[in-house]
């Protein structure tokens, strides 16, 4: 029987700690990543303050990490996630003591390091340079749930006046 090939949670982080991504920007990395192939939205934890969008391997999810076709009999990763947080968080591993903003990371993943094409999407999509940080896989961390006081604001639809001045039309 073969060996199980070795996983490793990949982190990638800004190499600016105070980075802070917009949120349109977000959501066009989203889309992005979706439309690409690389990883497909799932299921998402949306609060006030922050949000954590959880993916899986999409069909060019091996492009992010290998330059040519995988074949592998395991996804090249298993989930992928992207997490924006405007009070700031210690990442697990890597830069430990450093306030962070942002971070995708891969975890249970084949490679170490994303290629120099998807560097360079980040960088465009996003004004991204990368710092990438690794450690073997242990095992998938539970999904974040929002608290109910975290919760956003449900926005209220505004009705529509009567118009501006002089814009009414009086029937005769």
């Amino acid at each position: 029987m073969a060996e199980p090939t070795p996983r490793y949670d990949v982190m990638i982080l800004s190499e600016r700690a105070g980075y802070r991504a917009p949120g349109n920007a977000l959501r066009t990395m989203v889309n992005m990543l979706a439309f690409r192939g690389f990883a497909q939205p799932y299921e998402e934890a949306v609060a006030k303050d922050w949000l954590e969008i959880y993916m899986k391997p999409g069909p060019a999810a091996h492009e992010v990490f290998h330059k040519y076709a995988y074949d592998g009999e395991q996804p090249v990763f298993h989930e992928a996630v992207l997490r924006a947080d405007e009070r700031g968080f210690l990442p697990e591993y890597g830069p430990t003591e450093i306030t962070q903003f942002f971070m995708i990371e891969y975890r249970a993943c084949v490679y170490t390091d994303p290629l120099g094409p998807f560097r360079k999407l980040l960088l465009d999509s996003l004004h991204l340079r990368v710092a990438v940080y690794q450690r073997p896989h242990l095992a998938l961390p539970p999904h974040a749930t929002v608290a109910e006081d975290e919760r956003p604001e449900e926005k209220k639809k505004r009705e529509r006046s009567a118009g501006l001045a002089g814009t009414e039309v009086d029937e005769w």
